[in-house]
């Protein structure tokens, strides 16, 4: 069994600040991996634009000059909303291109929802020569509720209502509602979610690509999982690190398998590294 690493990463502090200095954390785990200037991909979040890099480019550029970055200049702002199957189709080249360019291996660092597309372009991506995945504040365990950064579109006291608008076929024409993981309709989640419940092996209605998934996504050298309480971007804030929030049942075939091996689908009760 080819043995992997996971790292998860509990930022604490005010939004802004901790968006901030968890880029900064983010980078030194990049340089603490990697062997060289390995170049960089870099995948913004919902809603959100070139913006969201400057921070981490200006960090990059004093503490590892040289480093070459690319940043996904797709789906930004009212675009993120696009259903991820879409994104990840229409991303997936983008970042294959850089990845031909670059021969030796490269690192991805996926804000937010792009943590879930770059997720889905690992998975669905067999050749790819990424060595660290940084998933920064993403919702790999799903969305359940709101928080200041959503809360201007999902109002907190609707929580429990929109699951009648996101488990529809119209509401899964939303990037956010592909990922909205109700705990209360769980049945509900497996049935309708077309994006997070097929990568997690759950969905009831689409066929399983498990293996396939697995495959791709072992290629990966080390996995870093970065979150914490008040960064204000995921609600729950322990989906980020894939934790006891949101537990996902594990087929017989990935019996005795680690959460360091497979983050496709999270094994019941094995503590991460923090």
């Amino acid at each position: 069994m080819i043995r992997k690493h996971l790292t998860s990463v509990v930022a604490m502090g005010s939004s802004v600040v901790v968006v901030v200095a968890v880029l900064l954390s983010l980078l030194s785990a990049v340089v603490q991996l990697s062997h060289g200037y390995r170049h960089v991909i870099f995948m913004h979040g919902l809603l959100a634009g070139r913006e969201e890099i400057k921070y981490f480019e200006k960090f990059v550029a004093e503490c590892h000059p040289g480093t070459n970055i690319t940043f996904i200049d797709k789906f930004k702002y009212l675009k993120s909303f696009d259903p991820l199957w879409q994104q990840v189709g229409e991303i997936r080249p983008e970042m294959m291109k850089v990845m031909s360019e670059n021969p030796d291996g490269v690192h991805l660092v996926c804000f937010s929802q792009g943590g879930l597309i770059c997720r889905g372009v690992l998975e669905t991506l067999p050749s790819h020569n990424v060595v660290n995945f940084i998933s920064l504040s993403a919702p790999q365990g799903g969305q359940y509720g709101t928080t200041d950064y959503l809360a201007p579109l999902l109002p907190k006291y609707l929580t429990k209502d929109y699951y009648k608008l996101f488990y529809t076929k119209s509401g899964q024409r939303w990037s956010i509602a592909n990922y909205w993981n109700d705990p209360h309709r769980q049945k509900l989640f497996y049935h309708w979610s077309n994006f997070l419940a097929v990568v997690n092996n759950q969905s009831t209605t689409n066929a399983s690509f498990s293996p396939a998934f697995r495959k791709s996504f072992l290629r990966l050298k080390n996995l870093v999982l970065v979150g914490g309480p008040d960064d204000g971007v995921i609600a729950p804030w322990q989906s980020r690190l894939a934790r006891e929030q949101f537990t996902f049942q594990l087929p017989s075939f990935f019996s005795g398998q680690s959460v360091a091996d497979l983050l496709v689908l999270r094994v019941v009760g094995v503590p991460l590294t923090i």
